[in-house]
């Protein structure tokens, strides 16, 4: 048997798996049956036997009345709160973890066993994570979590977890390559819309043709906006559930089976948005919206003609003027401000000069042809998303910043990104995605060292110290540099720090050897660890304890807060 990798795009609300072919040189989806499509619904049902019921087969059992349902599993693997976890269906036994893991042992054995003739054994597995959750202090434990979970999988030999949009990125390079036979060098502003998760990055893409014809490709996350974490309302993200949610409360109201501030009927309500997803993602329904928004947006927003019709005691009708309006509500404004954001990443970018950027250029010009932006997500398909950002960045219908990357395979370019990382066609740059530090206290003043400065690019398994200027490992003399809280900033925020737990304060400030060094790792899958050295007899520093592995920040630490 040969060696078999696969890569995942785990969706709030689709997923899909892909499998690069070394013979063929062709990364494909591959699908929950033979002939089926790529997209997976990210559905698990337990039916009226206590079975559980998966992607296709758990959506067309939803709306039977004893079936539950489970849904946005993977946005909730980070989430402590039980309030929340409890509306959305789970308790202590159907855990976003347990069902996650059983979602993907059935489609992962699943495509092992028809891709390989022998024991469904995969030798690589990588497998996506959004960006945000790189981004949000409540969300860092899902990278993590979800490595754990594929980890736990018999068959599955060695697991990675990368970036959504550094994956999407990778397949438009590909893509670039394959289409135009050029090796792509320049920017990616990845557009990254799905049902729980908006994640905008700026990835850098450097490629090179090798004398055997071969093309080398490296993928680089530079930085990135973006929001979708879990809400305090329990709603999952600024994004498509959240939007069809609202769309479907707007339309009960304007029909008037739904008094402004009542909570509508569970199972009819699950019937009503599960034939809204259908509409949305139907062909005609796209065309019909787009044509609209085409002929003139402004009409669109004010249009009372319907589009469609779902059901909920009778059939309610769905509007130019709602769909427009539960935009204008939950998206429109996040979309806008995160567009902002990037922005003036992007503009911050380019005063590093070229040594930094590599001639990042104009990127408001048409005709550049070294920055790319591609939407992507079954969400980046919706037009008003596209309509907005069309009139964020000044698209024009010859306009080269979308052309020659194949931006219009939206819902499953990640899937496909990562099948070309899995396969080795691909690699990703891991740079950190935040600056990681000790607070400590020196001749009575509180001083912050860095080990760790955001985006930079880190080697996976090494420890980086906190050093001198000339790039010697400070030393601490304990309990003079005693260590009060680790220190952590994202992009140019303010420091944020974890507090550590007295009895772990205490061990530090009292080790058994007086000069000691300290220093953070991250390894392949973005998960840090903060390593504790000794000075030995010998002179040398070696490892006190085993590394502490940040995602368990909880299990050491009394809570966070922000510096003034």
């Amino acid at each position: 048997m040969g060696v078999l990798s696969i890569g995942a795009d785990l969706g709030s609300t689709y997923s899909c798996f892909a499998v690069y072919d070394p013979v063929e040189k062709e990364v494909a989806t591959k699908a929950e049956k033979e002939g089926g499509g790529g997209a997976i619904p990210s559905l698990v049902c337990l039916d009226d036997c206590d079975d559980l019921q998966y992607g296709n087969a758990a959506k067309e059992q939803q709306l039977l009345p004893d079936v539950r349902l489970f849904r946005a599993f993977k946005m909730l693997l980070p989430e402590v709160r039980q309030d929340v976890l409890q509306d959305r269906g789970y308790d202590g036994h159907f855990t976003p973890q347990m069902i996650t893991q059983n979602y993907l042992d059935h489609y992962l054995k699943s495509i092992a066993k028809r891709v390989s003739s022998d024991d469904p054994i995969i030798d690589r597995l990588v497998i996506c994570a959004p960006e945000i959750w790189s981004n949000s202090d409540s969300m860092q434990d899902g990278r993590p979590i979800l490595k754990e979970i594929c980890s736990s999988l018999d068959y599955v030999k060695d697991v990675t977890v990368v970036s959504e949009p550094a994956a999407a990125a990778a397949y438009f390079a590909y893509n670039y390559n394959r289409d135009t036979g050029d090796a792509y060098n320049g920017y990616i502003l990845i557009i990254d819309y799905g049902g729980g998760t908006l994640d905008i990055t700026l990835t850098d893409v450097k490629s090179d043709i090798a004398a055997d014809g071969t093309t080398e490709t490296q993928i680089q996350i530079m930085d990135s906006v973006g929001a979708g974490e879990n809400q305090k309302d329990g709603q999952v993200g600024d994004a498509a559930i959240a939007f069809m949610e609202e769309l479907c409360r707007m339309a009960l109201q304007s029909s008037g089976r739904l008094e402004n501030g009542q909570e509508p009927d569970g199972m009819k309500f699950k019937k009503m948005f599960g034939q809204l997803e259908n509409k949305l993602l139907d062909g005609n329904t796209i065309d019909e919206i787009e044509f609209q928004l085409a002929m003139s947006s402004e009409a669109f927003a004010q249009s009372e003609d319907i589009l469609f019709k779902v059901p909920y005691d009778g059939a309610v009708g769905v509007t130019g003027r709602l769909l427009h309006g539960a935009y204008q509500k939950v998206i429109q404004p996040v979309l806008d401000e995160q567009l902002d954001a990037i922005i003036d990443i992007v503009d911050r970018w380019k005063n590093f000069g070229e040594h930094r950027t590599r001639g990042l250029g104009n990127y408001t010009d048409p005709r550049t042809e070294n920055f790319k932006i591609a939407l992507v997500g079954g969400f980046g398909s919706f037009g008003l998303v596209k309509e907005q950002v069309r009139q964020k960045f000044g698209f024009s219908g010859t306009d080269r910043r979308k052309y020659d990357i194949s931006a219009d395979k939206k819902e499953c370019a990640v899937a496909l990104g990562a099948g070309l990382i899995a396969g080795d066609v691909i690699r990703i740059v891991n740079t950190a995605d935040r600056s990681l530090g000790i607070r400590s206290t020196r001749g009575g003043q509180e001083v912050y060292d860095w080990a760790i400065q955001y985006r930079q690019e880190i080697k996976p398994g090494e420890v980086y110290y906190i050093s001198h200027e000339d790039g010697t490992p400070v030393t601490y003399f304990n309990p003079e540099r005693k260590i009060e809280t680790f220190a952590t900033v994202r992009q140019n925020g303010k420091p944020r720090e974890l507090l550590l737990k007295e009895e772990l304060r205490e061990k530090l400030q009292h080790l058994p050897i007086e000069m000691t060094q300290y220093g953070f790792s991250v390894d392949e899958s973005g998960v840090y660890y903060f390593h504790v050295l000794l000075e030995s007899e010998d002179g040398t520093f070696k490892p006190f304890g085993e590394p502490i592995r940040l995602d368990q920040a909880k299990r050491f630490c009394s809570g966070l807060h922000q510096v003034d």
